[in-house]
């Protein structure tokens, strides 16, 4: 498997405790290279821990543990920072809902995730979010990784 896109439901669960943690463990252990993490998903990752614990979903400690657990993975080479084409990423995604949204019902940081994903070095595509993949598989991206 070459590098990954691994959006936001993916890494929540990863470095997370729900009925998908097992499954992407797994998947990242299967991995023979890195996931890729732009500025979006870690952006999202960040802000939906952030919003689990206003939420009193997770406790602080919780939070600041997955926090750090992603810096670590990152720093040991199991995510790779990655760049992206902001502009070029954008113009993507409003291609992708004129093509999809009107049929689909996809949000618009779903689109985000597969066009940044289609901007990057990838063709898998890991997610949870059943109508995100949905997209990214309608845009010729391996959902092979998550659910």
């Amino acid at each position: 498997m070459g590098v990954a896109y691994a959006d936001t439901s993916f890494l929540i669960s990863l470095y997370g405790q729900d009925r998908y943690t097992a499954s992407s463990r797994a998947t990242v252990i299967a991995a023979t290279a890195p996931l890729l993490l732009c500025e979006l998903n870690r952006l999202e990752f960040e802000n939906a821990l952030r919003l689990l614990r206003l939420r009193k979903l997770v406790a602080p400690r919780f939070m600041n543990e997955a926090l750090a657990a992603l810096q670590r993975d990152e720093q040991a080479g199991l995510l790779q920072a990655s760049s992206c084409d902001w502009p070029a990423v954008f113009t993507l995604a409003r291609q992708i809902s004129a093509r999809r949204t009107a049929r689909g019902g996809h949000r618009t940081m779903d689109l985000l995730h597969v066009a940044a994903a289609l901007a990057q070095p990838v063709r898998q595509f890991f997610s949870f979010d059943a109508r995100q993949r949905t997209v990214a598989g309608q845009e010729g991206l391996d959902l092979n990784g998550g659910i």
